[in-house]
Protein backbone atom coordinates (compact mmCIF):
# COMPACT_ATOMS: atom_id res chain seq x y z
CA UNK A 1 0.00 0.00 0.00
CA UNK A 2 1.59 3.14 -1.44
CA UNK A 3 2.48 5.88 1.55
CA UNK A 4 1.54 8.66 -0.44
CA UNK A 5 -2.47 8.28 -0.39
CA UNK A 6 -4.28 10.31 2.60
CA UNK A 7 -5.02 9.12 5.75
CA UNK A 8 -8.65 8.20 5.08
CA UNK A 9 -8.07 6.49 2.17
CA UNK A 10 -5.56 3.88 3.58
CA UNK A 11 -7.79 3.16 6.60
CA UNK A 12 -11.16 2.52 4.59
CA UNK A 13 -8.27 -0.05 2.57
CA UNK A 14 -7.08 -1.91 5.84
CA UNK A 15 -10.95 -1.80 7.25
CA UNK A 16 -12.13 -3.14 3.53
CA UNK A 17 -9.00 -5.81 4.00
CA UNK A 18 -10.23 -6.77 7.82
CA UNK A 19 -14.18 -7.31 7.06
CA UNK A 20 -14.40 -7.63 3.15
CA UNK A 21 -13.65 -7.14 0.71
CA UNK A 22 -16.80 -5.45 0.01
CA UNK A 23 -19.53 -7.26 -2.30
CA UNK A 24 -18.02 -10.66 -1.76
CA UNK A 25 -18.84 -14.37 -0.48
CA UNK A 26 -15.80 -13.31 2.70
CA UNK A 27 -17.34 -10.50 3.49
CA UNK A 28 -19.04 -10.26 6.73
CA UNK A 29 -22.31 -10.90 7.27
CA UNK A 30 -23.26 -7.63 9.12
CA UNK A 31 -22.15 -5.14 10.78
CA UNK A 32 -23.24 -2.55 13.33
CA UNK A 33 -22.19 0.78 12.79
CA UNK A 34 -22.22 3.13 16.11
CA UNK A 35 -22.63 6.91 16.11
CA UNK A 36 -23.31 9.62 18.59
CA UNK A 37 -24.81 13.27 17.22
CA UNK A 38 -25.34 16.37 18.24
CA UNK A 39 -28.74 16.51 16.28
CA UNK A 40 -31.76 15.95 17.88
CA UNK A 41 -32.28 12.20 15.79
CA UNK A 42 -33.03 10.14 19.36
CA UNK A 43 -32.54 6.59 18.77
CA UNK A 44 -32.25 6.26 14.63
CA UNK A 45 -31.56 3.27 12.46
CA UNK A 46 -30.24 3.79 9.05
CA UNK A 47 -31.31 1.62 6.20
CA UNK A 48 -28.84 1.17 2.91
CA UNK A 49 -31.31 -0.99 0.95
CA UNK A 50 -35.04 -1.05 0.57
CA UNK A 51 -34.57 -4.83 -0.80
CA UNK A 52 -32.20 -6.33 2.27
CA UNK A 53 -35.17 -8.21 3.63
CA UNK A 54 -32.62 -9.25 6.71
CA UNK A 55 -32.42 -5.64 8.16
CA UNK A 56 -35.72 -4.85 7.15
CA UNK A 57 -36.98 -7.99 9.15
CA UNK A 58 -34.21 -6.83 11.86
CA UNK A 59 -35.90 -3.12 12.11
CA UNK A 60 -39.10 -4.34 12.63
CA UNK A 61 -38.01 -6.69 15.39
CA UNK A 62 -36.04 -3.39 17.11
CA UNK A 63 -38.70 -0.90 16.64
CA UNK A 64 -41.39 -3.43 18.07
CA UNK A 65 -38.84 -4.24 21.00
CA UNK A 66 -38.47 -0.53 21.77
CA UNK A 67 -42.26 0.21 21.71
CA UNK A 68 -43.50 2.85 22.57
CA UNK A 69 -40.23 4.53 22.26
CA UNK A 70 -39.62 6.26 19.29
CA UNK A 71 -36.99 4.51 17.02
CA UNK A 72 -37.30 5.96 12.96
CA UNK A 73 -35.86 5.00 10.26
CA UNK A 74 -33.84 6.52 8.07
CA UNK A 75 -33.28 5.32 4.22
CA UNK A 76 -30.28 6.47 2.36
CA UNK A 77 -31.15 4.65 -0.97
CA UNK A 78 -30.62 7.81 -3.40
CA UNK A 79 -29.49 8.28 -7.21
CA UNK A 80 -27.39 11.20 -6.18
CA UNK A 81 -27.24 11.81 -2.38
CA UNK A 82 -26.40 8.64 -0.99
CA UNK A 83 -23.11 8.28 0.81
CA UNK A 84 -20.27 6.13 1.59
CA UNK A 85 -20.57 4.28 4.67
CA UNK A 86 -18.03 1.43 6.06
CA UNK A 87 -20.52 -0.66 7.10
CA UNK A 88 -21.24 -1.20 3.48
CA UNK A 89 -18.77 -3.78 3.30
CA UNK A 90 -20.86 -6.12 5.29
CA UNK A 91 -23.83 -7.98 3.28
CA UNK A 92 -26.23 -6.34 5.39
CA UNK A 93 -25.17 -3.12 7.08
CA UNK A 94 -27.02 -1.23 10.42
CA UNK A 95 -26.16 2.43 10.96
CA UNK A 96 -27.40 3.34 14.58
CA UNK A 97 -27.51 7.44 15.23
CA UNK A 98 -28.46 8.59 18.50
CA UNK A 99 -28.30 12.04 19.83
CA UNK A 100 -28.54 14.62 21.10
CA UNK A 101 -25.62 14.71 22.68
CA UNK A 102 -22.55 17.11 22.67
CA UNK A 103 -19.20 16.68 21.17
CA UNK A 104 -16.74 15.21 24.05
CA UNK A 105 -19.82 14.47 26.40
CA UNK A 106 -20.91 11.24 27.82
CA UNK A 107 -24.53 11.55 28.39
CA UNK A 108 -26.02 8.13 30.26
CA UNK A 109 -29.32 8.24 28.41
CA UNK A 110 -28.05 8.32 25.03
CA UNK A 111 -25.44 5.64 25.83
CA UNK A 112 -28.57 3.54 27.51
CA UNK A 113 -30.69 4.07 24.51
CA UNK A 114 -27.29 2.70 22.28
CA UNK A 115 -26.99 -0.10 24.21
CA UNK A 116 -30.52 -1.05 23.88
CA UNK A 117 -30.65 -0.80 20.28
CA UNK A 118 -27.78 -3.22 19.84
CA UNK A 119 -29.10 -5.60 22.41
CA UNK A 120 -32.42 -6.33 20.14
CA UNK A 121 -30.31 -6.26 17.43
CA UNK A 122 -28.15 -9.11 18.65
CA UNK A 123 -31.08 -10.55 19.88
CA UNK A 124 -32.29 -10.71 16.50
CA UNK A 125 -29.67 -12.32 14.86
CA UNK A 126 -29.73 -15.28 18.37
CA UNK A 127 -33.08 -15.86 17.28
CA UNK A 128 -32.65 -16.07 13.44
CA UNK A 129 -29.56 -18.11 14.06
CA UNK A 130 -31.74 -20.58 15.77
CA UNK A 131 -33.81 -21.14 12.61
CA UNK A 132 -36.73 -18.82 13.20
CA UNK A 133 -38.92 -17.70 10.07
CA UNK A 134 -40.06 -14.45 10.05
CA UNK A 135 -43.40 -13.77 8.29
CA UNK A 136 -43.18 -10.42 5.97
CA UNK A 137 -43.62 -6.99 7.44
CA UNK A 138 -44.17 -3.47 6.61
CA UNK A 139 -41.82 -0.80 8.12
CA UNK A 140 -41.95 3.36 7.89
CA UNK A 141 -38.77 4.97 6.73
CA UNK A 142 -38.06 8.52 6.21
CA UNK A 143 -36.37 8.56 2.49
CA UNK A 144 -33.90 10.77 1.62
CA UNK A 145 -35.61 13.23 -0.64
CA UNK A 146 -33.24 16.58 -1.19
CA UNK A 147 -30.54 18.62 -0.54
CA UNK A 148 -30.87 22.15 0.69
CA UNK A 149 -27.32 23.88 1.40
CA UNK A 150 -26.96 27.26 3.63
CA UNK A 151 -27.66 30.41 2.49
CA UNK A 152 -23.57 31.60 1.43
CA UNK A 153 -22.06 34.93 0.38
CA UNK A 154 -20.17 35.29 -2.83
CA UNK A 155 -17.23 34.16 -1.14
CA UNK A 156 -18.83 31.15 -0.24
CA UNK A 157 -19.08 31.95 3.85
CA UNK A 158 -22.31 30.24 5.70
CA UNK A 159 -24.81 33.66 6.22
CA UNK A 160 -27.57 32.08 7.85
CA UNK A 161 -28.47 29.69 10.89
CA UNK A 162 -31.64 27.31 11.29
CA UNK A 163 -34.81 29.51 12.04
CA UNK A 164 -35.52 28.93 15.53
CA UNK A 165 -38.89 26.94 14.68
CA UNK A 166 -37.12 24.34 12.64
CA UNK A 167 -34.31 24.19 15.02
CA UNK A 168 -33.85 20.81 16.86
CA UNK A 169 -37.22 19.58 14.74
CA UNK A 170 -36.06 16.44 13.10
CA UNK A 171 -38.57 13.75 11.94
CA UNK A 172 -40.97 16.69 12.24
CA UNK A 173 -42.80 17.57 9.04
CA UNK A 174 -41.43 20.36 7.06
CA UNK A 175 -43.86 22.06 4.58
CA UNK A 176 -43.63 24.32 1.27
CA UNK A 177 -43.65 28.16 2.86
CA UNK A 178 -42.12 26.90 6.58
CA UNK A 179 -39.54 29.25 7.59
CA UNK A 180 -35.82 26.86 7.20
CA UNK A 181 -33.19 29.70 7.44
CA UNK A 182 -32.56 32.59 9.53
CA UNK A 183 -30.16 35.20 7.91
CA UNK A 184 -27.38 36.98 10.30
CA UNK A 185 -29.69 40.39 9.36
CA UNK A 186 -32.78 38.33 10.75
CA UNK A 187 -34.23 38.25 7.17
CA UNK A 188 -36.26 34.52 7.44
CA UNK A 189 -36.02 32.19 4.34
CA UNK A 190 -38.48 29.99 3.77
CA UNK A 191 -38.46 26.53 2.13
CA UNK A 192 -39.77 26.64 -1.55
CA UNK A 193 -39.05 22.64 -2.41
CA UNK A 194 -40.61 19.83 -2.74
CA UNK A 195 -44.35 19.91 -1.09
CA UNK A 196 -45.03 16.61 1.31
CA UNK A 197 -46.21 13.62 0.51
CA UNK A 198 -46.98 9.93 1.89
CA UNK A 199 -46.84 7.15 -0.44
CA UNK A 200 -46.61 3.43 0.19
CA UNK A 201 -44.25 1.47 -2.12
CA UNK A 202 -44.39 -2.78 -2.24
CA UNK A 203 -41.75 -4.23 -2.87
CA UNK A 204 -41.27 -7.08 -5.13
CA UNK A 205 -38.86 -9.25 -4.30
CA UNK A 206 -39.33 -12.83 -2.60
CA UNK A 207 -36.68 -14.05 -1.07
CA UNK A 208 -36.16 -16.59 1.83
CA UNK A 209 -35.07 -14.75 4.46
CA UNK A 210 -33.32 -17.65 5.56
CA UNK A 211 -31.05 -17.97 3.12
CA UNK A 212 -28.78 -15.45 5.38
CA UNK A 213 -25.53 -17.43 5.99
CA UNK A 214 -25.82 -18.78 9.93
CA UNK A 215 -22.07 -18.81 10.44
CA UNK A 216 -22.47 -15.85 13.15
CA UNK A 217 -19.54 -13.66 11.50
CA UNK A 218 -21.15 -10.47 12.32
CA UNK A 219 -19.17 -7.10 13.95
CA UNK A 220 -19.97 -4.26 16.29
CA UNK A 221 -17.71 -1.26 14.49
CA UNK A 222 -18.22 1.64 16.85
CA UNK A 223 -17.33 5.08 15.70
CA UNK A 224 -17.73 8.00 17.99
CA UNK A 225 -16.46 10.42 15.54
CA UNK A 226 -18.23 13.69 16.14
CA UNK A 227 -18.92 15.11 12.86
CA UNK A 228 -19.99 18.46 12.38
CA UNK A 229 -23.46 18.16 12.42
CA UNK A 230 -26.58 19.36 9.47
CA UNK A 231 -29.26 21.23 10.04
CA UNK A 232 -32.37 19.60 11.16
CA UNK A 233 -35.47 18.82 9.34
CA UNK A 234 -36.84 15.76 8.96
CA UNK A 235 -33.72 13.54 9.31
CA UNK A 236 -29.81 14.94 9.73
CA UNK A 237 -26.73 13.26 7.94
CA UNK A 238 -23.33 13.53 8.65
CA UNK A 239 -20.04 13.43 6.78
CA UNK A 240 -16.49 14.71 7.36
CA UNK A 241 -16.48 16.32 4.04
CA UNK A 242 -19.33 16.99 1.39
CA UNK A 243 -22.44 17.40 3.57
CA UNK A 244 -21.17 18.85 6.62
CA UNK A 245 -23.40 22.50 5.54
CA UNK A 246 -25.82 20.95 3.95
CA UNK A 247 -29.72 20.22 4.94
CA UNK A 248 -30.72 16.83 4.11
CA UNK A 249 -34.77 16.33 3.56
CA UNK A 250 -36.73 13.32 3.49
CA UNK A 251 -40.03 12.00 2.62
CA UNK A 252 -42.10 9.74 4.78
CA UNK A 253 -42.78 6.06 3.18
CA UNK A 254 -43.89 2.49 4.22
CA UNK A 255 -41.79 -0.25 2.84
CA UNK A 256 -42.81 -3.82 2.73
CA UNK A 257 -40.79 -6.79 3.36
CA UNK A 258 -41.97 -10.13 1.55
Amino acid sequence: MSEDIPYEVRRAQEINHMFGPKDSDEAFDLIFDLHNTTSNMGGTLILENSRNNFTIQMFHYIKNALAPECCPVFLTEHPNLKYATTRSIAKHPVGVEVGPQPQGVLRADILDKMRKIIKHGLDFVHIFNEGKEFPPCTIEVYKIMEKVDYPRNKNGEITAVIHPHLQDQDWQPLNKGDPIFLTIDVHTVIYHGLERSLWKIQNGHQRNLNNFTRRRKYYILHWCIGFVQNAQNRANCYSPFSFVFSLLLCGLKSLDQQ
